[in-house]
């Protein structure tokens, strides 16, 4: 009998198939999965020793048979008090009577060959002889002790079941034993690591995120993350993490949680319904009854899922959290005054607002920040910030409450800890046109420091991209790499990033059938790169040789240690870029880890000889590939509309750095070349 708590499978998380406690919560009889599980091999007629060693010593401790005996008793004893708890005197006295201790007094009955041989010889014939055994040993031994025992085992079993129905708690409590719902071996781990019940376990994940698991031996990521979906599921009689902590219950009744947006639900007096900033004739142009309903409207005009639609998620989540949690208002009873005092909450965010790296969303210790963001990072959480209240002006749903007067950057010249935000900008302090700091929330700020309507250049960030002699160093370090599917993932991972110029997301989207092979006619035509998509991302793109070349290299040699599989039996529809040893796909954020380290790794071989270039390839990332292909396609004559299509801007102004950068690389060349 292979017991289904042997490991922790997804069942084993279920309520119906782990809880094997009976009696009520905090039932001192109760018995754990693993105990019920032994009595039930004691009672189906299994050994009893291998049954204790598999249910109740795991880690092989040791034991005798007198152990188990021992232990069957004391259990049997535990479940009877359960049963006359619960009225059902049947079962206590059934469960007093053991299978094995019935003496076996059936006489033994002589076979077809010794009742032949004590008869005549010739005198029966066989049908005679049948008849003649039959009528003396062939009635049913109805009374025999091995019928009697098997009928016993059945009403064992049988009452077995009844009670741990019976008596087995609905829907798991805060105060019950983790021994009680997770198989045995999984709860002693976690009790060595000092959780006991599930409030612990609920407050230990709220208070480490995802990671909480790092410290206990032998649990990992997934059985973690099953614990974790069980806790979520039973949330109605468990409660949210807050009801393992001591926090004041008219401050939890006075503001909402800290939540994603998507299971943000302020009270009523916050949620925006009749907030002062709303537009007193409604929203014609947005059919919104709340700040939650107009936020989602907003977030709609956006690809779900894109970088761009995380991005704005991440900066109207902390927007409507910090109004609703730090201000005590609705969001759209804010004002550009506030910004202010949303930018210094932005740098520096405090502990409650923070959580570990990679924690779940969904999980019950996830929070919007992992730390203070940085000026530039705050610069545009404020600028998307003022696009979504002017939208929400445009539509009708917000009154005008100072967002439109200004420009964008100048909204975004917020004071932080005694600078602006826009870098090495000019500034006046004090100066009349935007009023910032009205509110006493920005007075902390110190002085108030704008950017004047009449400045109109600011400090635009160069490009990242590389230099023409950077990325031959680049090209040479990759030729020199031992053969390997590590090395031809790397060049053609890069390759195709500063050929095609895609996007990360996109890089870690592309798939095999991306790519279109010349016709048969000519045999030398061009390869392309079909990306799929909406509007403008949907392009198809010119590869070279060299980064065809690199492509097709990987595909041979990354299959070979993924199941052994040949080069030709790669699925179009795969995606280009795995791990070396698994066939799931990389992630954006991995694949991006990936290029950094292979930059990094650059950096390190050139060090000794090319320090510049070594400075260079140590910041590059992956948009330092999209960028160089940006350059390199504007410098070879491109006109602003195919530079347009290829990068697959909605936009025609957004290829315009672009066209700057090659005109400056134009100027240079022609000044060294005339001295």
């Amino acid at each position: 009998m292979q017991p289904f708590l042997k490991r922790l499978p997804s069942r084993t998380l279920d309520s119906k198939d782990v809880g094997a406690s009976v009696g009520s919560s905090g039932d001192a009889a109760q018995l754990s999965a693993p105990e019920m599980a032994f009595l039930r091999a004691w009672a189906e007629g299994l050994d009893l020793l291998r049954a204790w060693r598999q249910y109740l010593d795991p880690d092989g401790h040791g034991g005798d048979l007198r152990q188990a005996r021992l232990d069957r008793r004391r259990l049997v004893g535990r479940l009877r008090t359960v049963a006359q708890r619960h009225g059902r005197g049947d079962l206590a006295t059934l469960l007093r009577r053991d299978p094995e201790a019935m003496a076996d007094t059936a006489t033994t009955q002589p076979t077809l060959d010794e009742f032949r041989e004590q008869q005549p010889p010739d005198f029966y014939s066989e049908a005679e002889l049948l008849a003649l055994y039959q009528a003396e040993h062939g009635r049913s031994e109805v009374g025999s002790a091995a019928r009697r025992r098997q009928r016993l085992r059945a009403r064992l079993v049988a009452a077995l079941q009844a009670l741990d129905t019976l008596a087995q708690p609905a829907q798991p409590q805060p105060g019950d034993s983790l021994a009680l719902w997770l198989d045995g071996r999984v709860a002693q781990r976690l009790a060595a690591a000092g959780l006991s019940d599930i409030a612990g376990l609920q407050a230990c994940i709220a208070e480490q995120g995802g990671g909480w698991h790092r410290g206990i031996a032998r649990l990992g990521a997934i059985g973690a993350a099953r614990i974790a979906q069980w806790l979520d599921q039973h949330r109605g009689s468990l409660g949210g993490p807050a009801a393992a902590t001591q926090a004041t219950p008219a401050r939890q009744a006075a503001t909402p949680g800290i939540v994603p947006l998507e299971r943000w639900a302020p009270p009523p007096a916050l949620a925006g319904n009749s907030a002062l900033a709303r537009a007193a004739d409604g929203s014609p142009g947005l059919n919104a009854a709340n700040d939650a309903q107009a936020v989602q409207a907003w977030l709609a005009q956006f690809p779900a899922g894109s970088a761009t639609w995380r991005a704005y998620r991440k900066a109207a989540e902390r927007w409507v959290l910090w109004a609703t949690v730090e201000r005590g208002c609705a969001m759209s009873a804010l004002a550009a005054d506030d910004l202010p005092g949303f930018a210094a909450f932005l740098a520096e965010p405090g502990k409650s607002w923070t959580a570990p790296r990679c924690t779940a969303r969904l999980a019950p210790g996830w929070r919007p920040f992992e730390g203070g963001l940085s000026p530039r990072s705050v610069a545009m959480t404020v600028g998307i910030v003022r696009a979504l209240s002017l939208w929400l002006v445009r539509q009708g749903y917000l009154v005008d409450g100072n967002w439109t007067a200004g420009t964008s950057r100048e909204l975004m010249a917020a004071p932080v800890k005694g600078r602006t935000l826009v870098d090495d900008v000019p500034v006046q302090a004090g100066h009349p046109a935007i009023a910032f700091g009205a509110r006493p929330a920005a007075a902390t700020l110190g002085a108030s420091a704008t950017l004047p309507l009449a400045q109109p250049h600011f400090k635009r960030r160069p490009l990242r991209g590389f230099e023409p002699a950077h990325w031959a160093v680049v090209q040479h370090w990759l030729s020199a790499l031992p053969d390997g599917p590590g090395a031809r993932r790397t060049a053609a991972l890069l390759g195709l990033g500063v050929g095609s110029g895609l996007r990360l997301a996109e890089l870690a989207a592309a798939r095999w059938d991306w790519l279109e092979a010349p016709p048969a006619e000519p045999a030398d035509g061009p390869w392309h790169l079909c990306i799929p998509g909406h509007a403008a991302r949907a392009r198809r793109l010119p590869l070279s040789r060299s980064v065809v070349a690199d492509l097709l290299r990987w595909r041979e040699a990354c299959v070979g240690g993924i199941g052994g599989r040949g080069p030709m039996a790669v699925p179009s529809h795969e995606p280009m870029f795995r791990p070396l040893k698994t066939a799931r796909p990389l992630s954006a954020t991995r694949l991006y880890e990936v290029v950094q380290e292979a930059f990094q790794a650059c950096a390190a071989a050139v060090a000794s000889h090319d320090a510049a270039a070594a400075a260079a390839l140590a910041r590059a990332s992956t948009v330092w590939l999209r960028h160089t292909f940006g350059a390199h396609t504007a410098q070879a004559g491109a006109s602003s509309a195919s530079l347009q299509r290829l990068m697959g801007y909605s936009r025609p102004d957004a290829a315009a750095p672009y066209r700057q950068w090659a005109r400056r690389r134009q100027a240079a060349s022609m000044a060294a070349a005339t001295g």
